[in-house]
């Protein structure tokens, strides 16, 4: 049953879900109420942790290139706020922490000249932005009577490295504990039973796991059998370094679009290549809405590979590609974008952070933000200060 909130202060958090969404959140609800005395932050799966469960594919954020390109659109202003605020931050860790993992670099975005320029680059959000010239695409095998492009200054997460970095910050705090959880969680009940008290607040940044643990509430039916779906997504770690991002928007034609996707309704293929602060670099991409499988495609990573060095020749300037690894991932979607919702279930305080797709690093400050501002409204009983 959903109740009306009481009126009390936060002193026990649990957040649930161990990513990007989830030590992102927990760090700035610690920053923003250092009365906070205890603050747990439970996960399937742990960066820095071996693997435990067969869903680790679902488990997205330490396997993606993760770079800061934002896909708001041009009217959706909320998400421009929550990816600048990020974009941001990302760009100060950068040049601040060479330990965070973030490294920071130009991005060569490359699409149809009819396609709608990022709303980014029309408001020179970014920094160092320029074009790209004719002769450039004519060099990447692109006919500039077709394409345009744009250069700015971004940067390269590499998501192992910078989850390090937040956990890091997290567990020196002392008020933090980080604990793995075998078992699938079905309500927050479940969460209380785990974790050995009654939370103030549990935070849930579950991703694709939201579907088990709202699917004991009879009110959140639709959401777990209609709203929450993966974007399936496939990538290739290789053995090059470059000083600069790539990303192809649209491909030139359907000889570059793997079998594999042209099987799948909805899904779409691009062509990027994110070097990162490890000295390798990855290679995408796919998406591939509603599919949950962890089955990696030779093929799909055939094309991709063979995609790129179209795209960009100074990869096989000193030798071949090898790929390292290849890897399949979920990126946790949900129909009508993210969910930053306050909602009480029977006597549990529930904030909701799920559902932001592949823009989970790019908008993980601004989401965060959000989240500690239902806090100040609903848990704190104060006015919105956004």
């Amino acid at each position: 049953m959903v109740g009306i909130k009481e009126n009390f202060k936060v002193g026990n958090v649990v957040v649930v879900g161990s990513g990007i969404s989830g030590f992102t959140t927990a760090s700035v609800l610690l920053d923003k109420y250092p009365q906070i005395k205890k603050l747990i932050i439970v996960g399937r799966e742990i960066i820095n942790d071996p693997a435990y469960t067969s869903l680790q594919h679902e488990f997205t954020s330490w396997a993606g290139g993760a770079n800061h390109m934002s896909f708001a659109a041009d009217d959706d202003y909320k998400q421009q706020e929550r990816d600048l605020i990020t974009y941001k931050k990302f760009m100060y860790l950068g040049k601040s922490f060479k330990n965070s993992g973030i490294r920071i670099m130009k991005n060569k975005l490359i699409m149809f000249k009819t396609s709608n320029t990022p709303w980014y680059i029309k408001d020179h959000a970014c920094e160092g932005i320029c074009t790209i010239s004719d002769a450039e695409l004519e060099y990447r095998g692109l006919d500039p009577n077709i394409y345009k492009g744009f250069e700015y200054l971004t940067c390269t997460i590499t998501p192992y490295i910078y989850l390090g970095f937040l956990r890091n910050k997290l567990e020196k705090t002392e008020k933090v504990a980080i604990k793995k959880c075998p078992k699938t969680l079905f309500s927050f009940a479940d969460v209380q039973d785990f974790v050995g008290f009654k939370p103030d607040l549990i935070v849930n940044c579950t991703g694709l796991g939201a579907r088990s643990i709202l699917s004991t509430y009879s009110c959140e039916k639709a959401e777990v059998e209609e709203n929450i779906i993966p974007y399936k997504g496939q990538i290739c770690v290789i053995n090059k370094d470059l000083p600069f991002q790539l990303t192809v928007e649209d491909l030139p034609s359907d000889e570059y679009v793997c079998d594999y996707v042209k099987k799948i309704e909805g899904a779409y293929q691009f062509s990027h290549v994110f070097p990162r602060s490890d000295g390798y670099a990855i290679v995408g991409g796919i998406s591939c809405p509603g599919v949950y499988d962890n089955t990696k495609d030779k093929d799909v990573s055939t094309k991709l590979i063979e995609n790129i060095t179209k795209f960009v020749p100074e990869l096989v300037e000193n030798g071949p590609i090898e790929v390292i690894f290849d890897y399949v991932a979920l990126r946790p979607g949900r129909k009508g974008g993210v969910r930053l919702e306050y909602k009480k279930y029977d006597d549990y305080n529930v904030i909701h952070n799920y559902g932001i797709g592949g823009a989970g690093f790019q908008a993980s400050v601004g989401l965060a933000l959000e989240v500690s501002e239902l806090v100040n409204i609903n848990i704190m009983n104060n006015k919105s200060k956004l």
